[in-house]
């Protein structure tokens, strides 16, 4: 089930967020910085970010049959505003048992219906580009607009930008 995230999820949005981490990047990123992201540590991001929510941040939950989140999505207006996008996908995160089911496809729906719905046309997303996950965005056709490295923790990692301009299209996309 996909769902808004409301402020009781920010634990287990803290949870999937790390676990999420530590599965995705491992041998992409330093397994000392991986070690050392901690639940508490986004607990406080997500308690924030889910405390004062606002039309311009969107974050859905998936849950399991059991009612336990095992990803989400986190939209907002884009933060960096060079690449003359509206808004931006800041993070779908699925821990690994739950990959693969169409969730990230479902998430990315969800707030990007929303995201036309709340008169937005073009939408960001930023990915690192030893992400296997990258081809899930890929598979629904955006335009590489820019690349950048990224400093986590001691090391810089490359990160790409794709852009899709017009979010009706995308939605067809999606749903194909």
């Amino acid at each position: 089930m996909i769902r808004k995230a409301r402020k009781e999820d920010a634990l287990q949005i803290a949870e999937v967020h790390v676990r999420s981490w530590q599965q995705t990047y491992k041998g992409i990123i330093s397994q000392e910085f991986l070690d050392q992201i901690k639940v508490e540590n986004r607990l406080s991001l997500w308690k924030n970010i889910l405390s004062t929510p606002s039309e311009d941040s969107l974050v859905y939950v998936a849950e399991n049959s059991e009612g336990q989140v095992v990803g989400f999505a986190s939209f907002g207006i884009e933060r960096i505003n060079n690449q003359k996008t509206e808004a931006e996908l800041y993070a779908i995160y699925i821990i690994d048992e739950y990959k693969r089911g169409k969730i990230g496809t479902r998430l990315l729906l969800f707030g990007v219906e929303e995201l036309v719905n709340q008169g937005f046309k073009s939408l960001l997303v930023w990915v690192l580009a030893k992400n296997p996950g990258r081809k899930f965005y890929e598979s629904v056709h955006p335009i590489q607009v820019s690349s950048e490295n990224l400093q986590i923790g001691k090391y810089f990692y490359e990160e790409v930008a794709y852009k899709w301009t017009d979010l009706e299209l995308l939605i067809k996309e999606i749903k194909k």
